[in-house]
């Protein structure tokens, strides 16, 4: 009676063994399905994040303008500052507008000079007409700089 039971389950078995080995292949096959999703969004991720870190790092290299602002502040001495501006013209080059009113005509050339030599490859623009005066000169100049 053994044999002819274990006769009788023998097919019952092995079918029950190949579903065995189909279900077990389903599963590695949506485990290695899920695996490639995960490392696909991780990708997608990471390739975001570096976008984003490359941006900020530009914006990082650019000047900020009161870092120029302040630095011609600090030189001004004996100049009277009434408008200043800051544009950063491309990823080399910036400009600072200057307005104002210097006591004569030697203290805005000086002043023209120490911007000249404060900031980076300067070249200041300053029209010869502001130098008409010999004291209380008004004067609008732009210095052009490279951005290191």
């Amino acid at each position: 009676m053994t044999i002819v039971g274990s006769i009788l389950l023998l097919p019952t078995y092995l079918l029950a063994l190949q579903e065995e080995q189909v279900q077990l292949n389903t599963i590695a096959k949506l485990k290695h399905e899920k695996d490639i999703r995960g490392a696909t969004a991780i990708e997608s991720e990471l390739k975001t994040d570096q976008l984003i870190l490359g941006l900020l790092e530009k914006s990082l290299s650019f000047e900020r303008s009161s870092e120029a602002i302040g630095r011609v502040v600090i030189i001004r001495k004996d100049i009277h500052l009434t408008t200043l501006s800051h544009s950063i013209l491309s990823s080399t080059t910036a400009s600072v507008t200057i307005q104002g009113v210097a006591p004569t005509r030697t203290s805005l050339l000086s002043f023209k000079d120490r911007l000249e030599s404060m900031l980076p490859g300067a070249r200041a623009d300053l029209p010869i007409s502001g130098l008409a005066k010999s004291t209380n000169i008004p004067f609008s100049l732009q210095v052009f700089y490279s951005i290191p």
